[in-house]
């Protein structure tokens, strides 16, 4: 009896062991198994990420690239805003073109994902002649910033010959590349 009990005892003492066991192997494979195959996925990113970085490096610029050119776009694209020296350059054209600048509205600037540019978006309204409405926009193409006609609309609004000139403009900022300036 003695015999039968020390058995028993032997054997719920090894049945207590292997349950322990095993409740310690769900929970490693609960709590470590899932990061673990995390990192693993993210360490399988990470070398397809530097294989694909590899390829772009061994590929040959366009052969239209021209460090020059670059530089002046570069250039008319400022690496913080001012919006003073922008509308100064606005009421330059009024004055140079002769048309009248009759609304401006400043939107909020917004970022270009994952591209290192702002784009402030500008409605601008002028009127004047033709000819003067023609001579602002012609303006616009020779500044010394990079300013995008988005969208526009002409109005005549008078017999005489008068029209007014709506423009969606678009500036753009480049904080992203402030190391690169010289």
């Amino acid at each position: 009896m003695r015999k039968k009990r020390l058995q028993r005892s032997k054997r719920t003492c090894l049945t207590a062991a292997a349950a322990g066991f095993l409740i310690v192997l769900c929970l490693i494979s609960f709590l470590f198994l899932p990061a673990y195959r995390h990192e693993e996925q993210l360490n399988a990113e990470l070398a397809q990420l530097r294989h694909m970085e590899a390829a772009l490096e061994q590929m040959p610029l366009p052969e239209n690239y021209r460090p020059e050119a670059a530089a002046s776009w570069m250039m008319r694209v400022p690496v913080q805003e001012n919006a003073g020296a922008l509308m100064e350059t606005f009421l330059a054209l009024e004055a140079k073109s002769g048309a009248k600048i009759e609304f401006m509205e400043w939107k909020e600037p917004q970022a270009a994902e994952d591209e290192g540019f702002t784009v402030q978006r500008i409605m601008l309204t002028i009127s004047g002649t033709y000819e003067q409405a023609a001579g602002y926009w012609a303006g616009m193409d020779q500044l010394d910033r990079l300013i995008r006609v988005k969208a526009w609309t002409l109005t005549r609004i008078t017999e005489a010959g008068s029209v007014r000139l709506q423009f969606l403009l678009e500036g753009y900022t480049a904080p992203g590349f402030s190391s690169l300036e010289t």
